[in-house]
């Protein structure tokens, strides 16, 4: 069995969601390695959702920089699987009702509104999952109860730079492309999206056209965003067949 350490950021799940704090993928990325130093991890697959998939290019360039430099690189990264998440800073694609709006001048006091209205919170939900699944009252009221906690919902808002970070700030930096050419020859990469996904359609395209016939691997699953939850069985069968467990010799250590 290959040992697996979950993160679960600041701000998610049961965890305090403090107003005044840096949320972002810089942020995520310091946990990240915190994590990996304080457990003894010397190498790792790493598997991300959504926007965790910008933490997981940083720590590639943040590796690459101390490399450059003949710095110690710290934790080996031996492959990276994407699932639904930002690779290029011009494929970003999110409908203007969602990740844009909570980014502008509206989204705090919406999220206000959520946070105290669970029919409001239902309407934020039903589009991450796709038209052709029937999305239970059960499954609605399970999601918002996990995000409902510690004012949760406040979060979506703090949460939300993480596109306007990687279009005007990093795009180069956090550019799969730049990354899988850079390490293609010691790390696996591996990119999913979801055949309906509303928020990062343009993603999983672009990861074909430009980098499809240099032997990235991308594949697709069906349903929406929310693929955790629609296709839990199809990206176990992934994660089994590329991660750590198919090849002893990328196995976390």
């Amino acid at each position: 069995m290959v040992p697996k350490l979950f993160v679960e950021f600041v701000g998610h799940g049961d965890s305090d969601k403090p107003a005044k704090y840096p949320y972002g993928t810089m942020e995520r990325s310091d946990l990240v390695e915190a994590l990996w130093e304080a457990e003894g991890i010397r190498s790792t697959f790493v598997v991300t959702f959504d926007y965790s998939s910008l933490a997981a290019l940083e720590l590639l360039s943040r590796r690459q920089e101390r490399l450059d430099q003949g710095d110690d690189p710290g934790t080996r990264i031996t492959g990276v699987l994407l699932i639904n998440g930002g690779l290029f800073a011009n494929a970003h694609s999110h409908p203007l009702m969602t990740t844009p709006f909570l980014m502008s001048p509206l989204g705090s006091p919406f999220t206000w509104i959520a946070q105290r209205s669970r029919f409001v919170l239902n309407q934020v939900l039903r589009p991450l999952f796709s038209k052709e699944y029937r999305v239970s009252p059960e499954e609605l009221h399970e999601i918002a109860e996990a995000i409902h906690r510690r004012d949760g919902v406040r979060f979506l808002s703090r949460a939300a730079g993480f596109r306007h970070e990687h279009e005007t700030k990093y795009a180069e930096r956090w550019d799969l492309r730049r990354l899988f050419f850079a390490f293609h020859d010691s790390v696996s990469f591996h990119v999913v999206g979801s055949e309906g996904d509303p928020f990062e359609p343009n993603q999983i395209v672009k990861a074909r056209e430009r980098l499809g016939d240099r032997g990235l691997d991308v594949r697709t699953v069906p349903g929406g965003h929310l693929a955790t939850l629609e296709q839990p069985e199809a990206l176990a069968r992934i994660i089994e067949d590329v991660g750590p467990a198919s090849n002893p010799g990328l196995a976390k250590s």
